[in-house]
């Protein structure tokens, strides 16, 4: 099998089921919409996440690109930037534990991109999404060596733009 590479936006995933949707216009996000938030808004969603129970997973398209060939049997790594905060450390512990390799840039002042994902009752996801460190990527950081040995480069398309 083929070796894949991704790059793009550390994400962490927070998952949450809500018992009731009301949280979501508290919070200004549009039930089944993607809205970007500032750091405002993201203390506001944790706060609002405290009495949830929450699943951590990486997210992101290409972290999420790698998880599934990896799990498909490929080699996988994957090319991003975190914070030196807890959720950066979960995005490189998560990666190595699915036996992707790991290329983060750390971004020791910025904290690491989460997509809180609030999961309603008729299974509509609604995220809330702050990228954090995850913007500061730049090429840079890239050399050619981060590149050797992969066959393939998924990029995120987001990060084009």
């Amino acid at each position: 099998m083929k070796n894949l590479v991704g790059m793009g936006n550390a994400l962490v995933d927070v998952l949450a089921k809500l018992p009731k949707d009301d949280i979501l216009e508290t919070l200004g996000l549009k039930k089944g919409g993607m809205t970007l938030v500032d750091g405002n808004q993201l203390d506001a969603i944790r706060q609002a996440l405290q009495d949830l129970e929450c699943q951590l997973c990486v997210g992101g398209c290409a972290g999420n690109m790698v998880r599934a060939f990896s799990l498909l049997g490929g080699q996988a790594g994957f090319i991003g930037a975190v914070g030196a905060d807890f959720y950066g450390g979960f995005y490189r512990e998560s990666l190595l534990k699915s036996g992707i390799s790991s290329h983060l840039f750390v971004i020791p002042d910025k904290a690491t991109g989460v997509a809180s994902t609030f999961i309603s009752r008729d299974t509509e996801r609604t995220f809330g999404t702050h990228l954090g460190a995850a913007l500061c990527m730049n090429s840079k950081m890239l050399s050619e060596g981060l590149f050797r040995g992969y066959d393939y480069l998924f990029i995120e398309g987001y990060l084009v733009q």
